[in-house]
């Protein structure tokens, strides 16, 4: 429930947010329904990375709650993506 509510805030600000910084809205939504899907499927495989990256995804959201810059969204998910694989 953690990491959904996690994926849903990034999901949220990647919404809120207007294009600028290399990044638009609409990447940063992609990039987040990426990471939905990812996080969605490694449930079934590896719980324990899935926690871990959950965690990492709230203490992200709480960093960039105030975030202005789609770009900061974007590379914050690119990180979680490339964790993914």
């Amino acid at each position: 429930m953690k990491q959904l509510m996690a994926i849903g805030a990034l999901v949220l600000m990647a919404t809120a947010l207007t294009g600028c910084g290399g990044c638009t809205k609409e990447e940063a939504m992609q990039k987040s329904m990426e990471v939905s899907t990812k996080m969605q499927s490694l449930a079934g495989e590896d719980m324990a990375k899935l926690m871990e990256l959950s965690k990492k995804m709230q203490d992200i959201g709480n960093d960039l709650t105030n975030a202005d810059d789609p770009g900061e969204v974007c590379e914050a998910l690119d990180d979680i993506l490339a964790e993914l694989g």
